[in-house]
């Protein structure tokens, strides 16, 4: 629970590299062998909003990226706790629209591809 509550509100901080720091504690808790501190669906849907809040380039490709290996461990763990929901595949569908705000041409691009 408080892993999560750093994520929540990295998720919520409007500080530049906030998504990038969420990550890192993320997959921080990935690498634990610690099953106290392993991460759940609501671990990952933070990270993912911190990253569809951010202003940070590739934004909706590190949302897929992340949605990916979620996807992964609940299939290789059959974790309940690990299962999308609506609001896990709501937040890359956000940080793929917003990506087309203020970026390249080609990041543009790769938002809608994704």
């Amino acid at each position: 629970v408080t892993y999560n509550t750093i994520l929540n509100a990295w998720s919520k901080s409007k500080l530049p590299g906030s998504a990038a720091r969420a990550q890192n504690v993320l997959d921080y808790m990935i690498k634990s062998e610690k099953e106290a501190i392993a991460p759940d669906v609501i671990s990952f849907a933070s990270v993912l909003d911190a990253w569809a809040k951010s202003k940070e380039p590739n934004k909706g490709a590190m949302c897929r990226d992340l949605l990916d290996q979620l996807l992964e461990m609940y299939k290789a763990t059959k974790r309940h706790d690990l299962q999308p929901t609506p609001y896990t595949y709501n937040a890359v569908l956000n940080a793929c629209a917003f990506s087309a705000m203020g970026t390249t041409m080609d990041e543009q691009r790769e938002a809608l591809e994704i």
